[in-house]
């Protein structure tokens, strides 16, 4: 399931981080540093799981350069993994 969120702001990775855990977030306007971790981004979407939602159609209004950077930031709990921040094209 996933949820757009009302009224997204520019948070921290950190801010992120308390706020969001346990989701997928879909950030928009992301800074990122020369080596791909996220610094600063606007969260629209959280997830339960990657592109949640996608069938509806959701991500179609954040393919504009107006968003650039758009990264996929994972906080999901998984067996032997670790949280992930990577780049996406929504092209």
């Amino acid at each position: 399931m996933y949820k757009i969120i009302d009224n997204p702001k520019m948070m921290t990775k950190d801010e992120i981080y308390n706020a969001y855990n346990g989701k997928w977030v879909f950030i928009v306007k992301a800074n990122i540093t020369e080596h791909g971790r996220l610094v600063e981004g606007i969260p629209v979407i959280l997830g339960d799981y990657q592109y949640d939602g996608i069938e509806d159609g959701i991500y179609d209004k954040y393919k504009g350069d107006e968003y650039e950077q758009i990264i996929s930031y994972t906080l999901v709990p998984l067996n032997n993994t670790i949280t992930s921040v990577f780049g996406v094209g929504l092209a």
